[in-house]
């Protein structure tokens, strides 16, 4: 267990041997403990101490539950390809224009690493070599990300999608074979543009994906 490890536990009140369903408990527990909504009040440091709770519990929660499938996987087959959501039923949902419509909307809410998990699979997308089956994958997990938020029955305001990060980190690792550095520039490039962070601190992101 890594220092970054043991401290995201801390933040999200988790003790040592949690399961999945103890860290998604959690998580939302303490979502709806500290939405702005529920403050009522116009003092804007009670405001913004709220959001910067809700921010970090998110990172907290997206890298326990990274590194929770990452262990997980060490003891299945790596050929397991099927998810807690059937992401294939939702490949009708997914176009060019609607998926370009919904990142530049949620970009900034969602924050850098997850719009880079989008436009990462995006990008694989476009490759001739990828397999159909993979391509499906794909299609359905931007095709569940651009679902309108009423239809999402996991979505909490602020925090984002509490099924997407899972789904896109899968289909990465799926497809890791196709990500190239063309696809890693291109996503380099959006990044620095949307998020106005310096270039290299985007690469070094990416190398570890």
């Amino acid at each position: 267990m890594d220092r970054k490890y043991f401290e995201c536990m801390t933040e999200l009140g988790l003790e040592p041997g949690f399961t999945e369903k103890d860290l998604r408990k959690k998580w939302l527990e303490l979502l709806k403990k500290y939405h702005p909504d529920k403050y009522q009040t116009e003092d804007e440091s009670i405001i913004k101490f709220a959001e910067e709770k809700i921010i970090k519990i998110n990172e907290a929660y997206e890298y326990l539950k990274e590194n929770f499938l990452e262990s997980k996987e060490e003891d299945v087959d790596t050929d397991v390809d099927t998810m807690d959501y059937d992401y294939e039923k939702y490949t009708d949902d997914f176009s060019d224009g609607k998926f370009w419509d919904k990142i530049k909307e949620v970009a900034k809410k969602i924050g850098l690493k997850t719009t880079s998990y989008a436009l990462i699979l995006y990008y694989v997308l476009q490759k001739k070599e990828v397999p159909f089956k993979d391509k499906m994958l794909i299609t359905g997990c931007l095709g569940y990300f651009i679902l309108p938020i009423d239809l999402i029955p996991d979505f909490i305001p602020i925090a984002g999608y509490t099924d997407d990060v899972a789904g896109m980190i899968f289909a990465i690792k799926k497809c890791m074979d196709y990500v190239d550095d063309e696809i890693k520039q291109n996503v380099s490039s959006k990044l620095v543009a949307w998020f106005d962070v310096e270039k290299d601190y985007v690469d070094d992101l990416l190398k570890d994906i």
